[in-house]
């Protein structure tokens, strides 16, 4: 047997966290069949019942295996790294596929146990009738190929990055790249004949219209002309080829290689093309070389320090970041004005609007997560507890420095929603109350994600905690709104959806099975309140930790 194998599988296994995660999804799916569980002992013949317990399952399941199985192989490399025995590793006697084979086969070893602890619940739908037990055959097929897929894809960008807590935000950024960002292409570039053709590719990459397929839901906000057929058997050929892709770059990569990080020589400007020189020009309107001026006595040092030793955070990397939104904002401002001719203004703020709350979620806690439990990894913590500064000004300083980085995000996606009012003023009240709702949704996000961070010690437990509790709070809503009317009623589907802003924001919107229940200013009231008590909480708890050990 590999033993690479036995050391990330049963040593991961063996811990606390893993005994956690298999009993809580056998629990959640468990429960999941319960609640939807017909009370009556009489079944509708024609299986809706059964139908749409199924699917709940199935999404349930889906979201499971996006949410979890990145989590063991995002941190599988770059942990050998930081230990030290990556160096070891490579210079063994096993060969670079017999690692590689062992790292991806210990990852997916786990996410084929999360899938075993879901079989008692799909045992219990298939007992109900109505279900077609090769559904649920190729149901697990699909989500297995998942798991292989999002493994070797994690795998892939833990040989890049250089701790923990980073493998993490890559690899939860490249998952939803995948799988959500993928789909974005397709509705904004259909109209145009020569590149509709590369949409339809990246589309299969991603696991969601297929599992829309599987479920009898591929039709749901979709026009006849964006429909598309055997998106299954696409996905899966789709899904293999994207696995051998990220495999391949992966055992490059896992060579000495990987361990001499030569800096490149450079070249300098004047020997570059004509188009480099400008492109030059452009990128460095702020001199990286220049000497730093002191820090006036006005501004936080902690601001600057968090500005500085972030790679982001560095004014010339700002302003790279505000000329590269604002070149997306104004081709998304263009792609508005062509596709709302066809499609209708409104369905084209909804789609803005449910990417700017996932790059929301997707920033959010990259940025806060680990504001102050990485100080405390990495030592840090000890050093600002010697200096002068009190806990409001160090608290105040790492808050702004995500607050001001994220607020450019932001600000960048707007030009789409002015061109809308223009195009139809009637939706500038609508679009005011979205913004007022993706304000509340980004000061909730950090308010989390600074909380999470003051209760852990290393960075990449608070991260993975910090996106769970969000992806909870949003994609569990929205599974109890799948649920509505069996078994959950209109006042529990109401008061769940009341807990995301994202559904407040498609009720604005008048999206279809969100205008029936009343989520605002409530949906503002919860975020509010609860950012205060997470803010005071943060505050109280920094005031505890900066206390002389």
């Amino acid at each position: 047997m590999n033993p690479i194998i036995r050391r990330e599988l049963v040593g991961f296994l063996r811990t606390p966290r893993a005994l956690a995660i298999l009993v809580g999804v056998a629990g959640a799916f468990a429960l999941l069949v319960l609640v939807r569980w017909p009370s009556e002992p009489i079944v509708a013949m024609n299986g809706s019942e059964s139908e749409n317990i199924f699917r709940l399952f199935g999404y349930g399941l889906l979201a499971t295996v996006l949410l979890l199985v990145p989590i063991l192989p995002a941190t599988s490399i770059v942990r050998e790294r930081v230990a030290g025995t990556l160096t070891l590793l490579v210079n063994s006697p096993m060969s670079t596929w017999s690692i590689y084979t062992g790292k991806l086969a210990g990852s997916f070893g786990f996410s084929l146990l999360l899938l075993a602890m879901s079989l008692p619940a799909a045992a219990a739908c298939n007992s109900m009738g109505g279900i077609n037990p090769m559904d649920l055959v190729t149901l697990y097929l699909m989500l297995a190929l998942t798991c292989l897929q999002m493994s070797s894809l994690a795998l892939y960008i833990s040989t890049h990055v250089g701790s923990s807590d980073s493998g993490l935000r890559s690899t939860f950024g490249g998952v939803l790249a995948l799988s959500v960002l993928t789909l974005v292409p397709f509705h904004f570039f259909r109209s145009l004949g020569e590149i509709e053709p590369v949409t339809r590719w990246l589309r299969w990459l991603s696991p969601i219209p297929a599992m829309q397929e599987l479920m009898g839901h591929l039709h749901v906000g979709m026009s006849a002309a964006e429909q598309e057929t055997d998106l299954l058997p696409k996905y899966l050929v789709a899904a293999v080829l994207s696995s051998l892709l990220f495999s391949a770059l992966t055992i490059r990569r896992l060579s000495h290689r990987i361990l001499d990080r030569s800096r490149a020589q450079g070249v300098m400007t004047h020997d570059r093309t004509t188009a480099a020189q400008w492109g030059r020009r452009l990128l460095y309107l702020v001199d990286p070389q220049r000497r730093a001026i002191g820090i006036p006595p006005f501004v936080n040092p902690v601001l600057i320090k968090e500005f500085r030793c972030r790679r982001f955070g560095r004014s010339y990397w700002l302003i790279r970041v505000m000329m590269t939104c604002s070149i997306i904002s104004l081709l998304l401002t263009f792609l508005t004005v062509q596709e709302s001719i066809e499609q209708g203004v409104a369905r084209i703020a909804v789609l803005l609007a449910i990417l700017q709350f996932c790059l929301v979620l997707l920033l959010t806690p990259s940025l806060a997560s680990s504001l102050i439990s990485s100080e405390r990894e990495s030592g840090g913590w000890v050093l600002l507890q010697t200096t002068p500064l009190r806990g409001y000004t160090i608290l105040s300083g790492k808050l702004m420095s995500v607050v001001w980085t994220l607020l450019l995000v932001v600000i960048s996606t707007m030009p789409g929603y002015w061109v809308m009012v223009y195009l139809k003023p009637d939706l500038w009240l609508s679009i005011n109350r979205v913004t007022i709702s993706l304000a509340l949704a980004c000061v909730l996000a950090i308010s989390v994600s600074a909380a999470v961070s003051s209760l852990f010690r290393r960075a990449a437990a608070s991260t993975s905690v910090t996106y769970g509790i969000l992806l909870a709070v949003y994609a569990g809503t929205f599974l109890i709104w799948m649920a509505r009317d069996a078994p959950f009623g209109h006042e529990i589907v109401e008061g769940a959806l009341r807990l995301n802003l994202l559904a407040a924001s498609l009720q604005i919107l008048n999206v279809q099975g969100f205008t029936a229940y009343d989520l605002v200013p409530q949906a503002w009231w919860f975020a509010g309140v609860t950012s205060v008590i997470l803010l005071v909480f943060v505050v109280i708890r920094t005031q505890w930790l900066l206390r002389p050990s």
